[in-house]
């Protein structure tokens, strides 16, 4: 079995929205979960617990540390009671069922792996990089040992690679030594400092190496300078370039197969995030939102009868700063809006609000007219994730 580690900041009605939908999800992973809720909604998510959970798998704590994360941590893991920790994160959506999740899980326990991200699939280090490595494997890994030596290689080879990041499972071993670095006075880089760095050309890796040269001068002093505000749980995460001490050597597993995708973060992939893949919200109709639009605002359409068209829209970006609304007003004729899950008739004079990003089609039942428009949705801005 494993602990599951629940330390989020909810702080918007989107936020709340996603700890409900992801948690539920994932809920029956463990029968000990520590949570900790910081922010606006954490009220609203401790009730929601409580009526989750009936069997009392769930720790709730209060007045912990919210200026440092690791802190906080610290005192949660007193109370676990399995070897390894589940890092839960709320904006990252299971995509296969919980029961592959719990199996993949088992095997990382069964072959002694320390560590493995159980997210963004490919992102940072790809399955197909790893033979020459001669890795073993397993049903649902490839797993190897870093070590100092092999690290050099990966420096160069894949420096992108964060052997510890937030999205995963680890040895409680392996994560103590890692909450260890943390529990310092920490102290973040003002804006302006980090921007002068961008412009000096210290850029990734090279910044991290620096900040990681100069922590190990202001150790003495119990100082240490971190990207983010202390309160985030970003600054424990550990790129290759900062793998050294007791942090090595670690067995390090790599999943074959995506269990596991984040709500609005491509992290260097392309269209990989849940929005961009039509995966959320759930339904294409957005509800609750009626206002009709003047038309003269509006592109105009022609489409003939019988015909169909395909769209989906969203931003280039890596990260999605909002999902977009399409709304859609019948000039002339009558046409069928259809996505996987639902349809809509639309006559004339009438109109729908949907979700842009969920992939549709436009039918004309009859030779029609149509006019578009796209809109930020500010109810689903996302803001300050820590």
């Amino acid at each position: 079995m494993v602990t599951a580690l629940c330390n989020v900041y909810v702080n918007s009605p989107l936020k709340l929205a996603l700890f409900k939908e992801t948690f539920s999800e994932v809920y029956s992973i463990s029968d000990n979960w520590l949570i900790y809720f910081r922010g606006k909604y954490k009220k609203e998510a401790e009730i929601f617990i409580k009526r989750l959970d009936s069997s009392k798998h769930a720790v709730i704590f209060n007045n912990l540390n919210d200026d440092s994360w690791g802190f906080s941590v610290k005192e949660m893991l007193k109370h676990s009671i399995h070897n390894y920790i589940y890092i839960y994160i709320e904006d990252h959506f299971l995509m296969e069922n919980v029961d592959t999740f719990k199996e993949a899980i088992d095997d990382a326990i069964k072959n002694g792996i320390d560590y493995f991200s159980y997210s963004f699939f490919n992102a940072d280090i790809d399955f197909n990089t790893l033979e020459l490595m001669y890795p073993d494997y397993s049903k649902f890994f490839a797993f190897f040992d870093l070590s100092d030596q092999n690290a050099a290689y990966f420096k160069t080879s894949n420096k992108f690679f964060f052997p510890f990041s937030l999205v995963s499972v680890v040895s409680k071993e392996y994560f103590l030594k890692v909450l260890r670095t943390e529990l310092y006075s920490n102290k973040m880089i003002p804006h302006l400092i980090q921007k002068i760095m961008w412009r000096l050309h210290l850029v990734y890796p090279r910044y991290r190496i620096l900040i990681c040269k100069i922590n190990k001068f202001l150790k003495v002093f119990n100082i240490r300078l971190t990207l983010y505000t202390p309160a985030s749980p970003l600054n424990m995460e550990k790129s290759i370039h900062e793998m050294e001490g007791e942090l090595l050597p670690l067995k390090i597993g790599v999943l074959n197969k995506e269990i596991f995708a984040n709500f609005d973060d491509d992290n260097g992939a392309k269209n990989v995030s849940v929005i961009k893949r039509g995966k959320y919200p759930k339904g294409l109709k957005a509800e609750g939102v009626t206002k009709p639009i003047v038309v003269s605002e509006l592109k105009e359409y022609r489409i003939s009868a019988h015909e169909v068209i395909n769209r989906q829209f969203y931003l280039k970006a890596s990260r999605q700063s909002s999902i977009f609304l399409k709304y859609i007003f019948v000039n002339k004729g009558k046409l069928k809006i259809q996505s996987d899950t639902e349809e809509h008739i639309l006559s004339k004079d009438e109109f729908i609000y949907v979700y842009a990003n969920i992939p549709h089609t436009i039918e004309g039942m009859v030779d029609s007219v149509f006019s578009v428009k796209i809109i930020p949705d500010d109810g689903w801005a996302i803001g300050d994730y820590y």
